[in-house]
């Protein structure tokens, strides 16, 4: 599914158009995420009008609380019903069950859909981008400390977790017992159980060496090898049996015509990249460099919307675009609104962005 926010009112569509809402969000305050649950019927909105920057004061966490709120629409039956009053953030379903996790900003957070009743797993500060654990009975998360993003895990059943040393520029679940992360200039494996990580891909010279990153062309190859080239990989995100990330590699600027002037060298290389498990079988599917949102897979994974960094003459700026069957036909201003499944994460920014040109 994908989205489109007007004021006061956020419209649902299928990536094909032939399913389309209409929520009227009654003057809500600003939307921090949604999630749309399997069936593709129940909607989870995260409103919110403040949320500090830390929750050190428990007047901060008090100011908070008003007019933020967790709702869930009923999108066939125009209901809406509190879930939760407070901030809330990064809701995620549980695929095929009523239940949604979410993060206050204090916790780790589970509600039953059909009692109401709303339970404190684990008690952590600001989790974002909630993952659910391949099996169902967990949940992965990312908490910022000292300005930098760590992996943290809670087991549903023990109603235990914690936060991992690793810092990351993106995971996922690899499968029960390990997170796959980047960080530059490669991919890595966590052991939850030991803690300890091994690469999976030290970095794109190793695809280079192996042959495998021939089948993007020769750019890449000449890019990738430069000495002075800055390679990255991030944001993994697997679909189905393959993993999409960003890719590229940076090259210092050149002088333009007058001294103060420098010009992107013509021969970096940016875009999305797929691969299998065994870091093979490389594939391109988008010429342009991966921004922070990530990628999102829809339409059961045959329709990408991928978040571009772009460069323009007002700056930089981003966009959705999405690639895959489908694409051609979604119109100007939508974003992706993925339903529950295994890899999607909270904290998906709901609509477009404001478009890159």
């Amino acid at each position: 599914m994908i989205c489109r926010l007007r004021p006061g009112l956020l419209d649902i569509r299928s990536v094909s158009g032939d399913v389309a809402y209409e929520v009227d969000l009654r003057g809500d305050s600003t939307v921090q995420s949604a999630a749309l649950d399997e069936a593709g019927e129940r909607l989870a909105v995260a409103f919110w009008d403040y949320w500090p920057q830390d929750w050190t004061s428990a007047d901060e966490v008090a100011e908070a609380r008003v007019g933020s709120r967790l709702v869930l629409f009923g999108l066939a039956t125009s209901s809406r019903r509190v879930l939760y009053e407070g901030p809330a953030s990064s809701p995620v379903w549980l695929p095929g069950e009523d239940r949604l996790a979410f993060s206050s900003g204090t916790a780790v957070c589970l509600t039953d859909v059909g009692t109401g009743e709303v339970e404190e797993v684990l008690q952590v500060l600001d989790a974002v981008e909630m993952q659910v654990r391949p099996d169902g009975r967990g949940l992965a998360f990312l908490q910022w400390e000292e300005g930098e993003p760590r992996v943290g895990v809670v087991d549903l059943d023990r109603r235990e977790g914690g936060v991992y040393s690793v810092v990351n520029l993106g995971y996922c679940w690899w499968d029960a017992g390990t997170i796959l992360y980047s960080l530059e200039p490669g991919v890595h494996l966590l052991d939850l159980a030991f803690g300890e990580s091994r690469p999976l891909l030290r970095d794109l010279r190793a695809l280079g060496e192996s042959g495998a990153l021939g089948a993007l062309g020769e750019a890449w190859g000449r890019a990738v090898r430069r000495e002075d080239a800055d390679r990255y990989v991030g944001y993994v995100t697997p679909v189905g049996d393959r993993l999409y990330f960003g890719a590229g590699a940076m090259l210092p600027r050149r002088r333009g015509l007058l001294p103060f002037m420098r010009k992107r060298d013509p021969g970096e290389v940016h875009g999305v990249v797929s691969m299998t498990r065994e870091c093979g079988d490389l594939r391109l599917h988008h010429s342009e460099m991966l921004g922070d949102a990530g990628l999102v897979p829809l339409n059961d994974g045959r329709t990408l919307a991928i978040h571009v960094s772009r460069s323009s003459r007002r700056g930089p700026g981003h966009c959705w675009v999405f690639v895959g069957e489908g694409a051609e036909g979604i119109p100007k201003g939508y974003g992706p609104l993925p339903k529950a499944a295994f890899g999607v994460r909270g904290d998906i920014p709901v609509g477009d962005f404001a478009t890159a040109e």
